[in-house]
């Protein structure tokens, strides 16, 4: 029997995808150097979006229980979703998986986690009670503080965030094989257009619409045309 926990975060999915690989570079180079054969859940981004605040509190209500105003506050700012699947024992029993998601609260804050069953507690509160338990220390040590210019973080370009979007929900649907039946199916009915778009999205990951357009050829009315086609699939499939 396994389960799944999840991370809402305040984050756009553009950042959770790019958390993700920035994860799995530091966790193979970590394995690389030790051995080390704890099992650990299978990370990604995706999952469910996160449930509206007063959804958890009537399904909590179920079972007696109140939920922190505190945390439904902090889940009504949740954008999106970072899930670890196939979760076999609890957390204590794997010291890499504690340090993982010691990793991931860090990275993913400000965020909610959802250990099953919508049992939600701050990602903080989490950080500092996994805080306390046995690891394999962190997955990228500390490198010297050297003193730099404050980096100014360019915006986002138009037709990015959309892009994630679209590429996270593909991802999503393809860690259930329910899911990836029926987006196989969506994907068949798609104009050619929509399907060399996709095809470009799951080889090159989300990019600004200028950039598509330029790959793709297309003008600005026809990539959006493409765009709303595809979500359209998406919500139905």
């Amino acid at each position: 029997m396994s389960w799944s926990w999840y991370i809402y975060t305040a984050k756009p999915a553009s950042d959770v995808i790019a958390f993700d690989g920035d994860l799995s570079a530091a966790l193979d180079a970590f394995l690389e150097e030790r051995d080390i054969d704890d099992e650990m859940a299978e990370p990604g981004p995706g999952g469910p979006a996160p449930p509206k605040p007063d959804e958890v509190s009537a399904y909590r209500a179920r079972f007696r229980e109140t939920v922190e105003q505190s945390v439904l506050e902090r889940l009504a700012t949740c954008r999106s979703t970072y899930a670890f699947d196939y979760v076999r024992g609890g957390l204590q029993a794997s010291p890499l998986q504690v340090s993982v998601m010691k990793y991931a609260l860090d990275a993913l804050a400000p965020c909610v986690v959802d250990w099953g069953d919508m049992s939600l507690e701050l990602g903080e509160r989490a950080l500092g009670r996994i805080a306390k338990m046995r690891s394999r220390g962190n997955l990228r040590p500390s490198a010297p503080v050297a003193k730099k210019k404050p980096v100014k973080l360019r915006a986002e370009k138009p037709g990015e965030v959309r892009a994630a979007r679209i590429f996270l929900a593909i991802k999503t649907a393809s860690r259930d094989p329910d899911a990836t039946f029926d987006l196989r199916q969506a994907i068949a009915k798609l104009s050619p257009d929509a399907n060399r778009y996709l095809a470009m999205l799951v080889e090159e990951g989300a990019m600004p619409d200028a950039r598509a357009r330029k790959e793709l050829g297309m003008d600005a009315a026809q990539l959006i045309a493409v765009m709303d086609e595809i979500e359209s699939a998406l919500r139905t499939s």
